[in-house]
């Protein structure tokens, strides 16, 4: 007769563990919390395209929003965009979808807990999986965003060398600043029910301050702001690699990816540790 196995839950599991064992049991969690993750993904998918006529096709507003805004206001000469190697809806369009990654993952990750409050009130399960849709969300978003941006350089003629497709790699510490300062903000947004509104405001200005819809203006309190800023670069110099194959803040990238690293696992660790206490307050 085969023996059942048995699982003892006790408070502050983790906190007993040693450093190896905690991430091991970390990452075996997330091995098995795949499946319902996927499973959730896909069910947050159907219900947020479903009976929607523009249907996945409300991905593209956001940048093409951004794109059509920042143009008319280059035509108009607010912006002084000059000496561009790029049509500047290009410019545009990719700024913002490259941003959306790092505004995305935290958006979403911020609403987690209460926007699953009645399943996590129900039922036992691994916490981790509630990441697993937010991150297959923001990578779908950006690769339907991606197939769209082949179209606009066709409609405006622009020749992209299709080799900088693989510098879309760069982004990777994009994504893991997005889900560390995300999975921080979700235990937050438990306890402060408004804390995705105040994420959702905020973003829309950063985006306004930071020189992603258009060069860093030099000798400026902008462009001073913008080279202690993580997400700048973090979302430059991916974008700057992508459309020109050349960057001049390579050495500011690697540190501050370095340091999106760190924060994942911080963030990671946060959320495993936080997330048994904080349940009981969603």
């Amino acid at each position: 007769m085969t023996r059942k196995k048995e699982y003892i839950h006790e408070p502050n599991k983790y906190l007993k563990l040693g450093f190896i064992s905690f991430w091991k049991m970390l990452f075996d969690d997330l091995r098995r919390s795949y499946n319902l993750g996927w499973r959730l993904f896909v069910r947050d998918f159907v219900s947020r395209y479903k009976q929607r006529v523009l249907g996945v096709l409300w991905v593209l507003i956001i940048p093409l929003v951004a794109a059509l805004s920042f143009t008319l206001l280059a035509n108009s000469e607010v912006l002084q965009i000059q000496g561009m190697d790029v049509p500047y809806p290009i410019y545009v369009f990719v700024g913002v979808t490259f941003w959306n990654i790092i505004q995305g993952s935290i958006i979403s990750l911020s609403n987690i807990l209460n926007d699953a409050r009645s399943i996590i009130l129900q039922v036992n399960f691994p916490r981790v999986s509630l990441l697993i849709s937010p991150f297959f969300t923001v990578i779908l978003n950006f690769f339907i965003q991606l197939l769209f941006f082949f179209f606009i350089c066709f409609f405006f003629k622009f020749n992209f060398p299709l080799f900088n497709i693989f510098y879309i790699l760069c982004l990777i510490p994009a994504v893991f600043i997005g889900i560390g300062i995300g999975m921080l903000l979700a235990i937050i947004g438990a306890v402060i029910k408004d804390i995705g509104n105040i994420i959702t405001y905020l973003f829309q200005f950063l985006l306004l301050v930071t020189p992603i819809v258009y060069p860093r203006p030099e000798n400026s309190t902008i462009g001073d702001l913008a080279s202690l800023n993580p997400l700048y670069y973090l979302v430059v110099v991916p974008r700057d690699l992508f459309l020109f194959g050349s960057s001049s803040e390579i050495l500011p990238y690697f540190y501050f990816s370095l340091l999106a690293v760190a924060l994942f696992f911080i963030g990671w660790r946060f959320y495993t540790v936080a997330v048994v206490r904080i349940t009981e307050k969603v």
